[in-house]
């Protein structure tokens, strides 16, 4: 049972990740690796980069994140924010997130 919640918390964190990521570059800038390493920590779910970098490189594509290089702490390193449509996104995504775990405790008080 324990690992088939595991896969099940896994699917549900690769689902959200996009939230995960507008989220987290609404609060500051951000880079891949900082997604990687906040998914372990708060989740407990390790996420590769094959599954983080395209997330990334889908949400810039889509207007929602942008990115830069620095290149002030030794080797360059992709950083990402967040843009106007993205914090409309997050906004969005937010309010659905809220009505559907509503539903669900609903639902489940019936």
């Amino acid at each position: 049972m324990v690992i088939k919640m595991k896969k099940f918390k896994e699917s549900m964190i690769k689902t959200l990740l996009p939230h995960i990521i507008l989220t987290e570059a609404a609060n500051r800038p951000i880079y891949g690796y900082d997604i990687i390493r906040l998914v372990r920590q708060r989740f407990g779910i390790y996420l590769s980069s094959s599954t983080v970098y395209p997330a990334l490189n889908d949400l810039e594509k889509q207007g929602f994140i942008k990115s830069e290089w620095n290149i002030s702490q030794g080797r360059p390193r992709k950083v990402y924010t967040l843009t106007t449509k993205g914090n409309f996104l997050l906004r969005q995504t937010t309010t659905v997130l809220a009505f559907v775990n509503q539903m669900i405790e609903v639902k489940a008080k019936l």
